[in-house]
């Protein structure tokens, strides 16, 4: 049944609706210890704080990230993990667009930090990201000595996923040549 709501309040057009669903959802199974359900709470509180994303209310977005950060952010269970390190990084990203610099930053190393040792995929994809992204911001604020090393820390330790991603995109696009 659960899923069966979440999967519904996925397919609403009206945002607004959707986030109605989604406290609703957090409201009734919240306080669930069973991992099933907590995976769905989560989902469903990551959700709400896109949803508040795209209707701009880029506070209360942070908030629903910092919900479900409170809730499970020291979680050992892989999938809670991915979805801390999800909401961590777009957190990271509503305060950039909130002009709150420093904040995305810090932000931005607290994923890095915290899912330091994390062998989840899903969990360094967004240590990757957060990486990249926090290499732009001191760029764009001048500070090209940490700039550069934030991008050495990405290469070294993405190295091969880096080399992996450019040959692949290499390769598509020498095969979308070879098609012309």
């Amino acid at each position: 049944m659960l899923r069966l709501i979440f999967d519904w309040a996925l397919s609403q057009t009206d945002l607004e609706q959707g986030l109605t669903v989604y406290d609703k959802l957090v409201e009734r199974f919240g306080t669930s210890d069973v991992p099933l359900v907590q995976e769905q709470v989560v989902k469903a509180i990551l959700n709400k704080g896109v949803t508040l994303g795209q209707l701009n209310h880029l506070e209360d977005e942070i908030k629903a990230y910092d919900d479900l950060i409170q809730r499970v952010g020291t979680s050992d269970i892989p999938k809670l993990q991915g979805q801390v390190a999800d909401a961590l990084f777009n957190k990271g990203i509503a305060l950039g667009q909130l002009d709150r610099i420093e904040d995305e930053i810090a932000v931005y190393d607290e994923l890095i930090q915290n899912f330091n040792t994390s062998d989840v995929i899903e969990v360094q994809e967004q240590i990757a990201l957060a990486l990249f992204n926090k290499g732009v911001r001191l760029g764009q604020r001048n500070s090209l000595e940490e700039e550069v090393k934030v991008y050495d820390t990405l290469i070294q330790r993405f190295n091969k996923v880096i080399y992996l991603f450019c040959k692949s995109t290499w390769l598509k696009h020498c095969s979308t040549k070879a098609s012309h």
